[in-house]
């Protein structure tokens, strides 16, 4: 331990590869300057490194990654339904029909009246309308998914602003502990109005 006018040093034992990282991170500043700067950044965004918790704007995109795959995977699925309804009962209708309605055929097959010939065309044609609403639906949401996510940035970019955000003495850009609570609720209220 050295004593230099009215700074006390000390020297601390960490690894080499510690060392090494440090090094890399700090650039030309001084390990003083870079540990009080890091020190400074954690008290600042009250992040506990301890706790392995997400930088704020780690935890937005996070958030906005994680709602928009809920929201594709919601429509992969509604996919998936229709196809299953397309071939296990209007393609099993419509074969059953068509095979009846076809000239020529032996009298073991199952004969079908007009009327019921009429229900399953009505019904098919039902199914049919109801397929293509759900196709412009699908459509829409898609449309009005990617219109939220754009709305969500420019509002997100906004709370993120450098007018929003105060500056330390060095010239960061610094954010409180109450503003990010705000900002990590706002994000929620956008998430739930998905």
């Amino acid at each position: 331990m050295t004593q230099n006018n009215k700074n006390t040093y000390v020297s601390l034992k960490i690894p080499i590869t510690v060392k090494r990282r440090i090094d890399f991170l700090k650039g030309r500043q001084t390990y003083g300057g870079f540990l009080e700067d890091a020190i400074g950044f954690f008290e600042m965004t009250g992040v506990n490194p301890k706790l392995n918790q997400l930088p704020p704007a780690m935890t937005i995109t996070k958030s906005i990654v994680d709602s928009t795959k809920d929201v594709l995977k919601r429509i992969d699925d509604l996919f998936k339904m229709l196809r299953n309804m397309e071939s296990k009962k209007i393609d099993v209708i419509l074969h059953t029909v068509e095979g009846n309605l076809k000239p020529g055929l032996s009298e073991d097959v199952i004969s079908v009246n007009d009327l019921e010939v009429q229900q399953i065309i009505k019904i098919n044609e039902q199914l049919t309308n109801e397929n293509s609403r759900l196709k412009e639906h699908i459509k829409n949401s898609k449309s009005t998914n990617r219109e939220q996510a754009i709305e969500w940035i420019a509002i997100i970019q906004d709370l993120l602003s450098d007018s929003s955000l105060g500056l330390d003495k060095d010239g960061n850009l610094t954010m409180t502990k109450d503003y990010r609570n705000l900002l990590i609720e706002k994000i929620r209220q956008l998430a739930n109005d998905c």
